[in-house]
């Protein structure tokens, strides 16, 4: 059977994964390969094998080409044309001129022949329980409120991480946020006090004894009850965790079943 794609063990929870498109060549199981991660999204990687492809994220020096009022900044970074909006240069976008080279450039975003840069801090940046400041851009009628925290893309508040009724906040208001959780492009965030903040949150760590519940062929199923760190939210959070057999093969806390 011919595969889309293949799975590569990095070391982290899971796998990393490269459609065969991206890869040079095919491999065979337990091969080494080096490789780039090109993309996180949550716990997915993705990666690929070609060193020197362009990739979200990645730091580049771009000379300018073009400069549209009102409409941002173009560039040539290393023969690819890139462009920039206003909101995301590191500075007024009439100071920039023709043939200026501008360093500090970050990838945004690639799609298809199209590339955005920023100046801005990504998504990729943001860690849990991290401090930032954010005024109002939006109160969605889905029960959100999205700000802008300084990063490439607006933070976003559910309905339940807010201090006070949605109706409340007005655009421009500025606010005190606490980043609760990162998902791909998503950055969660809470204006809480920290003491209302559920700890049980991606990347956190639980201090005490977690209890074998069950062991199953995908894992162990751990009792985490009795662990401090999980917060005030009651109910709301979970008790209990699953963790995958590969992690817990790495741990030696895997028995037979």
């Amino acid at each position: 059977m011919h595969l889309r794609a293949v799975h590569f063990d990095i070391g982290m929870i899971r796998s990393a994964t490269a459609t065969r498109s991206t890869l040079s060549k095919d491999y065979v199981k337990d091969e080494e390969v080096e490789l780039r991660i090109t993309e996180i999204n949550g716990d997915e990687v993705t990666v690929t094998d070609d060193l020197h492809q362009l990739a979200a994220g990645q730091r580049v020096t771009g000379t300018v080409t073009a400069v549209t009022e009102g409409y941002g900044v173009s560039f040539n970074i290393g023969g690819h044309e890139a462009f920039c909006p206003p909101n995301q240069l590191g500075k007024p976008l009439h100071l920039y001129q023709e043939g200026e080279t501008v360093e500090g450039l970050r990838i945004r975003d690639i799609y298809l022949d199209h590339i955005e840069v920023t100046m801005r801090p990504l998504t990729s940046d943001a860690k849990v329980g991290q401090k930032v400041k954010g005024f109002v851009t939006t109160t969605r009628h889905t029960g959100n409120v999205c700000f802008d925290a300084g990063f490439s893309v607006d933070v976003m508040a559910p309905r339940d991480s807010l201090r006070k009724p949605i109706e409340e906040y007005q655009e421009q208001d500025v606010y005190e946020l606490v980043v609760t959780d990162v998902r791909g492009h998503y950055v969660l965030v809470s204006n809480k006090p920290p003491q209302e903040i559920a700890m049980s949150v991606r990347g956190n760590s639980l201090k005490g004894k977690a209890k074998v519940v069950k062991v199953a062929a995908s894992g162990l199923f751990l009792s985490i009850a009795s662990c401090k760190g999980l917060g005030t939210l009651g109910t709301s959070v979970a008790k209990w965790v699953h963790v995958p057999r590969a992690l817990a093969q790495r741990a030696s806390h895997f028995g037979s079943s």
